[in-house]
């Protein structure tokens, strides 16, 4: 990048950069994000795994898939849902029957604002019941249908990209 400037430090970082956009030169910020992996966690009764939690940007409580930044060193995409699982889910690595990686591609989150990435992973487990979790930002864990997420969706429940994707990716595999 060019002439690139930190312009604020945080959480996340904004970078301010000069970018060629057909041959003009032009200012652009790039949010410095971490990428990230969420589950497709599906139990035996063939339930979605959903998480509730309080997201204070948007001020509200939505649910979603089970997902986790890369900002740990030295773990990979799948080791770190394998530890989001336990975490925001409460499900041990006993419980994961099987795993399938990227049966989505991974996409960037944000293409004009970020280069972060998020990848999915599908997870089969044994049968779950509905909890409440003992976890720093999740409040439960919620197993649904199909029918379930198309209601949560329609009453905004579901709001976040990632999550509707994933719906619309099981109805297709239908």
């Amino acid at each position: 990048m060019n002439n690139a400037k930190v312009v604020f430090d945080g959480f996340h970082k904004i970078v301010e950069f000069e970018a060629d956009v057909k041959g003009r030169k032009v200012k652009r910020e790039l949010l410095v994000a971490k990428s990230a992996v969420a589950g497709i966690v599906i139990d035996e009764n063939n339930r979605i795994g959903l998480v509730s939690q309080y997201r204070p940007v948007i001020q509200r409580h939505t649910k979603e898939l089970p997902a986790g930044v890369l900002d740990k060193e030295g773990l990979s995409a799948l080791d770190t849902l394998v530890e989001e699982l336990m975490e925001e889910c409460e499900i041990p690595k006993e419980e994961i029957l099987s795993i399938k990686e990227n049966p989505i591609e991974p996409y960037f989150m944000m293409a004009g604002n970020t280069d972060a990435i998020i990848s999915f992973c599908e997870i089969r487990v044994k049968a779950q019941e509905n909890k409440k979790v003992n976890d720093a930002d999740v409040d439960e864990v919620e197993w649904v249908t199909l029918e379930q997420m198309k209601e949560y969706i329609a009453n905004g429940t579901i709001c976040d990209s990632k999550t509707r994707m994933v719906y619309y990716y099981l109805l297709s595999q239908k």
